[in-house]
């Protein structure tokens, strides 16, 4: 080698203030207290080759043209493979050789199976290495043993974690367990009486259930579950809103050091909060990377570590030795429900997995699914805790059926209750709600506002801020299903068009919340009104048996009574009949575990949009998009001002240098609106962010009323 070439690495910045040895040394020293931390620092062969690679990594910046202040210097990833190539010192190169070349030049990317960088091909086949091909010696030789090729990849991302902290100055930076104090928990929850009851979750196996109604305070007892020996606390939850809450709630009790939080909209927030970019971006690094002991976060962050989507290797490698919350469990799609369990199954053992179910409507038929799936036998009068009697002594719900009538017939009764208290209406319809609160608007002296899954993320968070703000104000809340997930409010009447069981048990519990029993009618039951079958949240057969049930509803002398019902609906059959038709569409053995595809190493090629769409709750078939132009319907200064902010982003975005780029597309993020599939195929598009930038066509963006059919915007008339 020339070395004429090359600086010295004593000399030479590798960054800012900074030498390449210096470098090199913090990420050595970092990556073994990470390695040692999570006790995955015994395979010496393993290790050894991510050694090298720690060694190696930035050796292309002593190459004569690359410098820190040269904007168009060249890629020091491939140059780094070089430098490793040249310094074998003409010994016979081997299949090691090879896969240490690969992961240099793959440390600033995803694991993919293809590179962009250039003379990749031409590095490998330089190589000459005698015998089989490279992906034949790892996948049926030296990495054969599945967990060998888990082990590989998370000590790879243990390693590049390292390598940020090293750049970011975070040298000290020490991997921590969670400490959580039962006398802090025990300060916080309301009901002493039932300290017994929650004090159980610690004595509980890897495997454990907790069912519970509305109120109990299953989410702020589960730390108990926690006081193990575990390396990470994972409290997984099916909304935002009820993130940034428990946030606020835990970082109060445990300290900011302990508690982080992470969803796909969390740069967008940071951005809201007026976050200078570089802020944003230390706050996402430290918590889309789980780096704090307590993180919470949503199904999705979970299993995109799981399927290998993207830098995936920084992150699932977390999960070793962890302890999961999963809050919720019964609002899963299939979708996500195959993929917990499937990738559970799979990672059990070799991660020594803790997992906590808790639901207020939690079905004998899931319990078993679950216990069956994985293969674990529970016992029931340890891991389980059932609150039976609870229910039994709670009857706070009573219905009136009106199946006769539409719900937009009771919008005066609505009218006139909503003077005086707070009422929720549940619509099985986005076009429904909007007809309610378009009728609701002609009445005075009300508060009304509409919240459903097609506003984007910056009017849906304002929105609940609001419904926050108004907790204790007479107002009228117009709604779809998004309610039976993110409302922790107790409404004081419910007005709801009929729905399947499951989803009329969510309903019933966001009214009436802290009370026990009660005598007078809270809850009234309309006809469910099925324009297009093709496109209605649920089929008529299930709308038929809730129907059928119903009159047994308006009988029922205690909660309980809607659990036993639940689980003659619920069944053991229909679950796994779902799970079945999950696993038929997904199909992981070809799309994922095949050699072919990730083969349990290689990153997903898939990107995180593609994925929240498979995940997205109750409409499979739905994308994230960004109206804009004539897509914005204009009535006031809120859409002209809607408008004109995206405009400007768009603007800005096409002269944008790289360095912003990233900052641009996080702020359109907040902009972004859940649509359905067939909106996007028709409508004028323009992709440039991951999601389409629809620019027309029959659907608008409303402030007040989302993405909504230009035939809606006129008035109801009743």
């Amino acid at each position: 080698m020339e070395r004429i070439e090359w600086g010295l690495e004593f000399e030479k910045e590798s960054h800012p203030n900074k030498c390449l040895f210096c470098h090199v040394d913090e990420v050595r020293r970092i990556f073994r207290r990470f390695a040692k931390f999570f006790e995955i620092d015994s395979d010496k062969e393993v290790l050894d080759i991510i050694e090298k690679v720690i060694e190696y990594h930035d050796k292309g910046k002593l190459h004569k043209d690359w410098s820190i202040e040269n904007e168009n210097r060249v890629t020091h990833s491939d140059k780094s493979a070089e430098y490793y190539k040249k310094d074998l010192s003409g010994r016979v190169p081997t299949e090691k050789d090879v896969l240490i070349t690969y992961l240099i030049l793959k440390h600033h990317a995803s694991l993919s199976t293809t590179t962009s960088f250039e003379g990749f091909a031409r590095l490998i086949e330089s190589f000459k290495v005698p015998g089989a091909p490279l992906n034949r010696w790892f996948f049926e030789g030296k990495f054969k043993d599945i967990k060998r090729r888990i082990l590989l990849a998370d000590l790879y991302g243990l390693f590049k974690l390292a390598d940020c902290l090293s750049a970011s100055g975070n040298t000290s930076y020490l991997p921590v367990k969670p400490r959580i104090d039962i006398k802090e928990i025990e300060k916080i929850l309301h009901d002493k009486n039932r300290l017994e009851k929650e004090r159980k979750l610690t004595s509980m196996g890897r495997l454990a259930f907790l069912a519970a109604p509305t109120g109990w305070g299953k989410t702020m007892a589960s730390p108990f579950y926690l006081i193990r020996d575990i390396k990470r606390a994972f409290f997984i939850l099916p909304t935002i809103t009820a993130i940034n809450k428990l946030h606020q709630r835990f970082t109060s009790i445990f300290g900011e050091e302990q508690v982080d939080k992470y969803f796909y909209f969390y740069d967008v927030e940071l951005y809201g909060r007026g976050y200078e970019t570089m802020d944003v971006k230390r706050h996402l690094f430290w918590g889309k990377h789980f780096l704090k002991p307590c993180m919470i976060t949503t199904v999705d962050q979970l299993l995109l570590s799981f399927l290998q989507v993207g830098s995936y290797h920084t992150k699932r490698v977390m999960f070793r030795n962890s302890a999961l919350v999963i809050d919720e469990v019964h609002l899963l799609n299939p979708r996500m429900l195959y993929l917990l369990l499937f990738f559970m199954r799979r990672y059990w053992d070799i991660y020594n997995l803790s997992v906590l179910f808790m639901s207020a409507t939690f079905p004998d038929g899931l319990k078993k699914v679950i216990k069956d799936f994985l293969g674990i036998k529970v016992d029931e009068r340890r891991d389980e805790i059932n609150e039976i009697e609870e229910y039994k002594r709670l009857c706070r719900v009573k219905v009136e059926n009106r199946l006769d009538e539409n719900i937009l017939t009771a919008c005066g009764e609505i009218a006139e209750k909503g003077t005086k208290k707070k009422i929720l209406v549940v619509c099985n319809t986005v076009e429904q709600a909007i007809k309610v609160k378009r009728a609701l608007e002609d009445y005075e002296n009300i508060r009304s506002i509409l919240i459903h899954g097609r506003f984007n993320y910056n009017d849906r968070k304002t929105m609940e801020e609001l419904i926050d703000n108004l907790a204790s104000v007479p107002h009228v809340l117009v709604s779809t299903q998004v309610c039976e997930v993110s409302l922790d409010i107790s409404y004081d009447f419910l007005y709801t068009e009929v729905a399947p069981l499951p989803s009329l048990i969510q309903r019933f519990g966001r009214v009436n919340r802290k009370g026990k029993r009660t005598d007078k009618v809270n809850c009234y039951i309309y006809n469910a009104d099925i324009k297009e079958r093709g496109r209605y949240p649920y089929n008529e057969r299930e709308i038929e048996e809730a129907k059928s049930i119903l009159g047994e509803i308006d009988k029922m002398e205690n909660e309980y009574m809607l659990i036993e019902r639940l689980n003659d609906e619920e069944t053991e059959e229909k679950i796994l009949k779902h799970l079945d038709e999950a696993k038929n569409k997904l199909r992981l053995d070809i799309s994922f575990e095949s050699t072919t595809k990730t083969g349990y190493f290689f990153s997903s090629d898939v990107t995180e949009e593609e994925i929240q769409e498979i995940l997205s709750y109750r409409e499979d078939f739905t994308t994230l998009v960004i109206p804009c132009g004539d897509a914005i319907y204009v009535e006031d200064e809120r859409g002209r001002r809607l408008r004109e902010d995206l405009d400007r982003l768009l603007e800005k975005y096409d002269r944008a240098e790289k360095r912003d780029i990233e900052s641009i597309v996080s702020r359109l993020k907040g902009y972004a609106v859940q649509a359905p599939i067939w909106y996007v195929r028709r409508a004028r598009e323009d992709r440039r962010f991951g999601f389409p930038i629809i620019r027309g066509g029959k659907f608008v963006y409303h402030p007040s009323y989302g993405l909504v059919n230009m035939d809606l915007i006129s008035k109801v008339v009743l």
